[in-house]
């Protein structure tokens, strides 16, 4: 009982000295906060919270590298996208096929399903530097364990796409309609939805499980650029969604970029309904309207998931039967 009351001002305390050490005492006086306010998170004080720690670290990213972020975005600003004939599907899964199992089986196989003419290419460790080239600095610290392979993956995925264009899909979305031509041939596109809320710094104008564009698109280009600047001087994460903070930045800092993303149509806006009904009763109803005006679904390894709920198959079980 003890233990379970300590364990939260330690969490706290813990959070706060390494932001301060690492960071600046801003930063970690907002993380910290936001252990406790993210519990609840549509409450005012939690978006004002969240709204202030963006903030934070935009200024210290905008502060410390206000010569790399120019550089960048001036250097980026004179790229055009380039169209690329039959562009690519991609995946990661650095394990490989054959371990592909669950939930993660059921969405790879979605998109190979609704692929149509577009080639779908799973990454791993046994084939990605076949398709693209990443900076030696980002492999070595991920060797010496500074960088994640969850970030490894966002980092591979600016560098894949600014090198060959393409679509890129996370092994958690789920395709349930064919992918189109405006999905995979303009020279930007994302999962845009309205804003909700102020927990993520992207107010949801974009996804990064979903996205995808041409070749030299100046957005892949600025983040992945951006991601070796980052790399280069910082042994720490800042934020676990340090991507769309970099995103961001080249919204606010190239004009291609932020007319790119403001003029991207809303799109998909079940996007994150399809996970809560995953262990509920199928009922075909349900399944149609999901599927009206949404065809990208953002699915969790994080679950548990059933077959049956009472004697009744669930939306998991039918889409493992669907997918198989």
């Amino acid at each position: 009982m003890i233990l379970k009351l300590l364990y939260l001002p330690i969490k706290m305390l813990n959070c706060f000295c390494f932001y301060a050490k690492h960071f600046s005492i801003v930063i970690a006086w907002y993380k910290t906060i936001d252990i406790l306010t993210s519990r609840y998170p549509n409450s005012s004080i939690s978006q004002r919270v969240s709204i202030k720690m963006q903030q934070s670290i935009l200024s210290y990213l905008k502060k410390k590298y206000s010569d790399e972020i120019k550089h960048i975005a001036e250097e980026i600003s004179s790229i055009e996208p380039k169209p690329v004939e039959n562009p690519n599907i991609w995946q990661c899964w650095w394990q490989g096929t054959n371990n592909l199992e669950g939930i993660t089986k059921i969405c790879t196989n979605s998109v190979k399903n609704n692929s149509g003419k577009y080639s779908v290419i799973l990454l791993s460790w046994r084939n990605y530097e076949k398709y693209v080239n990443i900076p030696e600095i980002i492999i070595k610290k991920h060797k010496k364990g500074k960088i994640t392979l969850t970030e490894l993956t966002d980092i591979m995925r600016m560098n894949l796409l600014f090198q060959n264009g393409g679509l890129w899909l996370d092994t958690t979305m789920l395709v349930t309609q064919p992918i189109s031509k405006d999905n995979i041939e303009l020279p930007f596109y994302t999962c845009r939805e309205e804003c909700r809320d102020h927990s993520y710094v992207s107010d949801y104008r974009w996804n990064t499980s979903c996205i995808g564009g041409q070749k030299n698109n100046p957005l892949f280009g600025f983040v992945a650029k951006m991601f070796e600047v980052y790399w280069t001087h910082e042994d720490e994460l800042i934020d676990y969604y340090l991507f769309d903070y970099l995103i961001e930045l080249g919204y606010e800092y190239v004009e291609s970029i932020r007319n790119e993303i403001d003029n991207l149509p809303l799109n998909n806006p079940n996007k994150h309904s399809m996970q809560d009904k995953l262990n509920q009763t199928y009922n075909e109803i349900d399944w149609i309207q999901l599927l009206n005006n949404t065809k990208f679904f953002k699915l969790s390894r994080k679950v548990d998931y059933q077959n049956e709920i009472n004697g009744h198959r669930t939306f998991y079980k039918y889409l493992s039967e669907k997918y198989s």
